[in-house]
């Protein structure tokens, strides 16, 4: 009974191992590193925590991007609540680049204080865009302070 099973699952393991490649290869154009990734209770300008939050894009070279974008935004829960709600967005950030073989970073750094004590997190959007073509796209979500 085991090896009819295995016999006939040989052909799935199969397609998935064979559609793996090009997303392995997609992915490798681009890459984000959380540089820093800080919460500290009873800290900052009103005493009610800080938070802090540092994203890393990377391209590599022949990934046909020229544009990576930043988008923030600080999102607040009251202590006896589990609804999160978006306290603050900082303007979006854009940096351009040629596009050539060169492999090209960009890295972005959001604190934020808040004025009464609630639960908050950063979360940030990196993307990579060739024109108005989306290339790459990644959220990445801070402590919860």
């Amino acid at each position: 009974m085991g090896k009819r099973l295995a016999l006939l699952s040989l052909p799935c393991v199969l397609l998935v191992a064979l559609a793996l490649p090009g997303p392995i290869l997609a992915a490798a154009k681009f890459s984000y590193t959380v540089e820093r990734d800080v919460c500290k209770a009873g800290a900052g300008k009103y005493g009610f925590g800080h938070a802090a939050l540092r994203v890393r894009i990377i391209e590599y070279g022949k990934s046909g991007a020229n544009r990576f974008t930043y988008k923030a935004q600080v999102w607040k829960r009251p202590l006896h609540s589990r609804k999160w709600t978006k306290e603050y967005q900082w303007p979006r950030y854009e940096t351009t680049f040629p596009n050539n073989y060169d492999s090209y970073y960009n890295s972005r750094a959001y604190s934020y204080d808040p004025k009464r004590n609630v639960y908050l997190r950063i979360v940030v959007t990196v993307r990579a865009w060739h024109g108005d073509e989306r290339l790459f796209s990644r959220t990445v979500y801070g402590k919860i302070c």
